[in-house]
């Protein structure tokens, strides 16, 4: 099963009624699953795909996707949310790293990591009797660029 497939799998699930809206805002987030996207970012890749959708209804329709677990907010400290996909195997929770200089965001995919964050929420939960659903780890410093 394809990604895009998966995803609408899951909004289904949640019992969301699937627009050629949200399938191009969906297919916008999968085509950039790599990087992490502002709204109006979202909103230009989406137009592309369904010319004339509003950059109202992409936020609509990104909140409805961060509700479904399709997408998650990262605050990056400025005023601009952006956003990521995180449905998935691989797009499950991972770090982030942020450029104190330009801004660039950039999602770490290793598998390695993935297995030290399973480890560290593993830890949290037996040591402080917390469960854990989600986990960010955003770290700050300069890019190559």
């Amino acid at each position: 099963m394809t990604l895009i497939y998966e995803m609408l799998a899951q909004l289904e699930a949640n019992h969301c009624r699937i627009t050629k809206r949200m399938r191009a805002v969906l297919q916008a987030a999968v085509d950039h699953r790599q990087e992490c996207l502002t709204a109006r970012e979202i909103h230009a890749y989406a137009e592309k795909c369904l010319p004339g959708i509003s950059i109202a209804t992409v936020y609509r329709i990104i909140s409805s996707f961060c509700k479904a677990g399709i997408l998650r907010t990262l605050q990056t400290g400025t005023r601009v949310s952006h956003y990521e996909l995180i449905s998935g195997e691989r797009y499950a929770d991972h770090p982030c790293c942020i450029c104190r200089k330009c801004g660039q965001i950039i999602g770490i995919f290793d598998l390695r990591m993935r297995e030290l964050l399973s480890e560290c929420v593993r830890v949290i939960g037996d040591s402080g009797g917390f469960q854990i659903d989600s986990l960010q780890v955003i770290g700050y410093g300069l890019c190559e660029t």
